[in-house]
């Protein structure tokens, strides 16, 4: 998946949301980040970021796996 715009990125979440019980433990961040609306986007990118990072090192998602390692690589390169 490419990652053009912010619109890319709530695309893939919202995508995680429709595939994650909404008894997940990540379920109510990644809502959060599907429809909240930062006051910049380097704002936005940078909460994502650390909140992916922590996903990645609980290892604890294996929904879109790939997906979700691809956007972290795009949000560490921007940061």
């Amino acid at each position: 998946m490419e990652f053009n715009d912010i619109s890319d990125v709530k695309e893939l979440i919202n995508k995680i949301l429709s595939v994650i019980d909404n008894t997940n433990e990540f379920y109510d961040d990644f809502k959060w980040f599907s429809s909240v609306n930062y006051t910049t986007t380097t704002e936005y990118y940078g909460e994502l970021r650390e909140f992916i990072k922590k996903i990645i090192d609980l290892n604890r998602l294996p929904v879109l796996k790939n997906e979700i390692q691809e956007l972290y690589n795009v949000l560490n390169q921007i940061f």
